[in-house]
């Protein structure tokens, strides 16, 4: 939160470098997905302990890179995926951001019922 404030009194300072309005639409879609992350990462680490709980989110998230780096590498893209990408490059970037804000919320409530169980299961 600090880097947040930071950066918009910097924009406030040289409105030049990016209006209000593309830093705030941007900084929901990065605290999003910080969010989804995070909540991706509560379940696996009271599951399965701290250690193996960060190899796991390690690895999905190494996953979800090496998947978006060979789709982008891909030369022949399927036309269905080619469609979808066309799409998305033609919505507003603070609709994807509000969008990205939803599936974050949904994903906190996911982790959070996940979470539950998997306290309720355990022995202490």
């Amino acid at each position: 939160c600090f880097v947040a404030v930071v950066s918009v009194i910097f924009l406030w300072m040289h409105p030049e470098v990016m209006s209000i309005g593309e830093f705030l639409t941007v900084f929901l879609m990065l605290y999003s997905i910080m969010t989804l992350i995070s909540s991706a990462y509560i379940p696996f680490q009271l599951k399965y302990g701290a250690e193996k709980g960060r190899t796991v989110l390690f690895m999905a998230v190494a996953i979800v890179f090496m998947g978006l780096f060979l789709i982008r590498k891909i030369e022949s893209i399927p036309e269905q995926l080619n469609i979808a990408l066309s799409y998305l490059n033609r919505l507003d970037p603070f609709t994807v951001a509000v969008g990205l804000a939803v599936i974050a919320v949904l994903g906190v409530l996911i982790s959070v019922k996940i979470s539950i169980e998997i306290v309720q299961k355990e022995e202490y």
